[in-house]
C-alpha cells in the first residue's frame, strides 16, 4: 500500500500562491521518497496549511 503525505508552504516571491510537497511511500519498505511539487492559490488551500 502506497502513503501520500501532503506538505503546503507559502511561497516566498509571491504571497498569494502555495507550493505543495506531494511525498509518496510505500508501507513496510524502506522509506525512498519521491516527491511532486505543486504550486497552487493560497486561497485554494489555505484551509490545508497549519
Amino acid at each position: 500500500m502506497y502513503t501520500i503525505n501532503i506538505k503546503g508552504h507559502a511561497n516566498p516571491k509571491d504571497p498569494s500562491m502555495v507550493k505543495l510537497e506531494m511525498i509518496f511511500f510505500k508501507s513496510n519498505y524502506p522509506r525512498v521518497t519521491k516527491v511532486v511539487n505543486v504550486t497552487g492559490l493560497m486561497s485554494d488551500w489555505s484551509h490545508f496549511i497549519g
